[in-house]
């Protein structure tokens, strides 16, 4: 079950605004943090556009947008939308202490190997890329702030594992990995309430405790997270956990019942994915 490219990426950008062990900190060092994760933004022609992540540097007043390409592939109407976004457009999503000096960039993201059409397509509008190996990621183009540029005058060595665990998913990875994490947490809910004979979830408490970054997403992210999640486990429910795990009807609740039965079913389940079985050939 391997993580999509284009959520490894995230996970990569954000652990650049952390201390991660063996991770470099080099957006920490400017002082950026993650302000929204597919934030809906409005460019100056009134057109929305859904960036992948947008961070912001108290320190310097300047937000970072970055588009995260997974592929070798990139959208012409999407770029254009994105070069139109402006400082008004992000104004009052960022946090900043004086929006009046805030200043933008927008780049993009992408593996080495998948780069040569994205930089081909966006060179147009001049926007810098982040190009990344499994040895080291390079500045391609040049930023509107010296800051960043002369911090990735150099390329950046990436000799520990890439963190994961920001983003341990978007709605579009695989649903086996989706799948596994949910269950595994709904498995943990179980262990603590070992003395009853039922409890209730809602699908937002899974996925703020999956997710450390949660409450970065914006609302749209985060309905369209909740409905796919809604979505497997109403297949799982209906294909192996009938008995014990039901949708109350209306509302974003789920009850599980039997919890001794319903646990072992789980971890079945769980077995079965980490012998690389697919969710698909034991479900669907």
């Amino acid at each position: 079950m391997k993580l999509s490219n284009h959520t490894l990426l995230l996970n990569m950008i954000i652990g650049f605004c952390n201390k991660v062990a063996g991770w470099p900190s080099i957006l920490k060092d400017l002082g950026y943090k993650v302000d929204w994760i597919e934030p809906k933004l409005f460019n100056s022609e009134g057109e929305r556009v859904v960036p992948d992540i947008m961070l912001t540097s108290n320190k310097f007043c300047h937000s970072l947008i970055i588009e995260c390409k997974g592929g070798k592939s990139a959208n012409k109407e999407q770029i254009k939308k994105l070069s139109r976004l402006t400082v008004e457009s992000i104004k009052d999503r960022a946090s900043i202490y004086d929006p009046s000096r805030l200043n933008l960039d927008i780049c993009f993201a992408s593996f080495m190997k998948d780069s040569e059409n994205i930089i081909r397509l966006t060179k147009k509008y001049s926007f810098p890329a982040l190009l990344f190996s499994d040895t080291q990621m390079r500045r391609e183009g040049e930023f509107k702030s010296k800051h960043l540029n002369e911090k990735l005058t150099d390329a950046i060595h990436l000799d520990g594992y890439p963190p994961t665990n920001y983003i341990p998913f978007t709605s579009d990875d695989d649903i086996n990995l989706i799948a596994s994490y949910v269950l595994q947490e709904i498995v943990s809910i179980t262990l603590k309430h070992s003395r009853d004979d039922e409890i209730t979830f809602d699908t937002e408490d899974i996925l703020e405790r999956i997710f450390p970054v949660w409450k970065k997403f914006d609302i749209e992210a985060k309905k369209k997270l909740r409905n796919r999640v809604d979505n497997i486990l109403r297949e799982i429910s209906r294909r192996k956990l009938n008995e014990y795990l039901k949708k109350i009807k209306g509302r974003p609740t789920w009850v599980a019942k039997s919890l001794q039965a319903f646990r072992k079913e789980c971890e079945k389940l769980l077995e079965d994915l980490g012998k690389k079985y697919t969710i698909q050939e034991k479900l669907f």
